[in-house]
């Protein structure tokens, strides 16, 4: 006879407790993910929350995640993404870097393009703030290091945004009359 029965758990090793919070989670790790293929090799790419990371209480109305992904055929790259609102201001700053030691295959007759640099990547900043007297004013500044990055790297957002550009926008609305001054360039 058996001094247990066989369906009484028997622990092998100690394991710590969890504890989390069921709405934010207390982990600083928000993504992990594994891929391969043949332009960016084995890949983990990562998205953690940013104030946790520095050990920092995020302020209210911002949002902060800081990227860190390893290409085994490209390299590593690191980049962050801060959304923030308020109640007269709203806005973006997001950035990314990679010291890219392959070539683009972007697909059909563009396969093997060799960037121009090594140190390859993009910065977006966005703002608009509300103003006394029904004035808007809206700001936007863009760098991107060469012409494939986005395409290599954020296909999405290559393919699905409106372009980037560096632009002031200031306007006044009130009912249905409206007078507006914009300055733009690339």
């Amino acid at each position: 006879r058996l001094p247990f029965s066989p369906t009484s758990a028997i622990p092998v090793f100690w394991w710590p407790r969890l504890r989390s919070n069921l709405e934010s989670s207390d982990m600083p790790l928000k993504r992990i993910q594994y891929s391969n293929d043949g332009t960016f090799g084995n890949s983990i790419e990562t998205e953690w929350y940013l104030a946790r990371v520095l050990g920092i209480k995020e302020p209210y109305g911002v949002d902060s995640t800081m990227m860190l992904d390893m290409y085994s055929k490209r390299g590593i790259g690191a980049g962050a993404n801060v959304d923030y609102k308020r109640e007269k201001y709203f806005g973006n700053i997001n950035g990314y870097i990679i010291n890219d030691r392959g070539k683009d295959d972007l697909g059909r007759d563009r396969k093997n393009i060799e960037p121009d640099q090594n140190l390859r990547g993009m910065l977006n900043f966005q703002h608009r703030q509300f103003l006394p007297e029904h004035w808007q004013l809206t700001l936007e500044s863009s760098y991107i290091s060469d012409e494939t990055f986005l395409e290599a790297y954020r296909r999405e957002e290559f393919f699905q945004s409106r372009g980037n550009e560096t632009s002031v926008h200031l306007k006044w609305i009130k009912d249905n009359q409206a007078f507006a001054m914009l300055g733009r360039w690339r």
